[in-house]
C-alpha cells in the first residue's frame, strides 16, 4: 500500500475504536448500576443471564477495540519502514496496557456483582 492508502486505512479503523470503547463503557455501566440497585433482588438464574449477556458483549466490544487496534498498529510499522522519521503514539505497550484495562474491568464487575450478591455480615 501507499503512504496515503495505510494513513487512510489507519483512519478507517482508528474511527471504530471509540465506538467500541463506547458501548463497552455504556455496557459496564448499565451492568454496574444493576448490580448496585437491584442485585440482591434478582433470583439467581437472572443473575446468571444478565452476568453472561455483560461479559459476553463486554469481552466482544473489547475484543473488537483490541482488534482494530491491532490492525492500526500492522498499518503504522509499515508507515514507520515507508519513513523512518514520522513518530507515532500508539505503541504495542500501550496496547496491552488497555486491554489488561479492559479484561480487567469485566472481571471486577462480575466480583461487584458478587460482592452485592453476597454481603459480609
Amino acid at each position: 500500500m501507499t503512504e496515503y492508502e495505510l494513513i487512510e486505512a489507519i483512519i478507517g479503523y482508528n474511527g471504530a475504536v471509540p465506538s467500541w470503547l463506547g458501548l463497552y463503557m455504556t455496557t459496564l455501566t448499565g451492568y454496574l448500576i444493576v448490580a448496585y440497585v437491584v442485585g440482591r433482588e434478582l433470583t439467581r438464574s437472572q443473575m446468571i443471564i444478565i452476568s453472561m449477556c455483560f461479559a459476553i458483549f463486554a469481552f466482544l466490544c473489547t475484543y473488537s477495540a483490541v482488534a482494530n487496534s491491532t490492525r492500526v498498529l500492522e498499518f503504522t510499522n509499515e508507515l514507520r519502514e515507508l519513513n523512518p522519521n514520522r513518530q507515532f503514539a500508539m505503541r504495542d505497550s500501550v496496547l496491552y496496557a488497555v486491554q489488561f484495562v479492559l479484561y480487567g474491568g469485566i472481571a471486577v464487575a462480575l466480583k461487584f456483582m458478587w460482592d452485592i450478591r453476597h454481603p459480609k455480615e
